[in-house]
């Protein structure tokens, strides 16, 4: 299928949803803000058609069931204007569906989630039946789409943060896999992909950045182990954890 048909929702990092050229992002500060929000929770549950009733506990309404169905009618004319920025705005053909009480992403686009595809990614990294050299690009392109925490300008929720939590396990899983991979195929072209995603995904773990180090010192990589060691130091300085010396890595490495 054609890119320009391709609709692609970016989950992982600022909320945005593009088709061919044409791209609309959640900003910081919006009077759509409830409508953008509405806009997340569908497209998160993309697949799944969602009742009425989940859209307002989800979507924490106040209020007499009149006045919050009208809001909701509200909120979808709205979204449905956002999404008219992409050309996907339509009640019949665009990406929101509603009917019955009932609503859902429509099934008949193709739609392409960043953090499924990272996920559909980070096991196919693991399958053992794949040779190591799919498995390492899999491994680097589910890395590389990382764009920091699911949803990262949303308002806390249940949801959310079950998100979160499910695809910053998937990041750290890759994350300690890389080197082996890398390791095995002799190929370390993909470390500075590796050493960016660990300091968006996990600033602050250091066992993950010193497993890091150690694997591009034990490589021969110095100048990208001391690269990464710099940087991770700039982004622990006003916090409590640290680092050991540098001199340590190259101890336990034997370089």
């Amino acid at each position: 299928m054609g890119d320009t048909e391709t609709v692609r929702v970016k989950l992982l990092g600022t909320f945005s949803i593009s088709r061919g050229r044409l791209s609309v992002s959640e900003p910081l500060v919006s009077r759509e803000g409830q409508s953008w929000k509405m806009l997340k929770y569908l497209c998160a549950n993309c697949g799944r058609t969602i009742e009425t009733e989940e859209l307002k506990r989800e979507l924490i309404f106040a209020g007499n069931e009149s006045n919050i169905s009208n809001t909701l009618r509200v909120r979808l004319r709205r979204a449905r204007a956002i999404l008219d920025r992409v050309g996907l705005g339509g009640a019949l053909d665009g990406l929101i569906l509603y009917g019955g009480g009932k609503y859902c992403i429509n099934p008949d686009l193709y739609v392409v989630i960043d953090a499924r595809e990272a996920d559909r990614l980070c096991r196919c990294s693991m399958d053992k039946t794949q040779g190591v050299k799919k498995r390492l690009a899999a491994c680097l392109d589910a890395l590389k789409l990382y764009g920091g925490p699911c949803l990262v300008n949303s308002e806390q929720s249940a949801y959310i943060e079950l998100l979160r939590a499910q695809y910053d396990a998937v990041y750290r899983a890759l994350l300690r896999q890389v080197f082996p991979l890398m390791r095995e195929a002799g190929d370390y072209s993909g470390a500075g992909t590796v050493c960016r995603s660990a300091l968006l995904v996990c600033p602050e773990d250091t066992e993950i950045h010193e497993l890091i180090i150690t694997s591009l010192l034990s490589a021969n990589c110095t100048a990208e182990a001391v690269a990464h060691y710099t940087s991770v130091a700039v982004a622990l300085a006003n916090t409590e954890n640290r680092l050991p010396e540098f001199g340590s890595f190259l101890e336990r490495s034997g370089t």
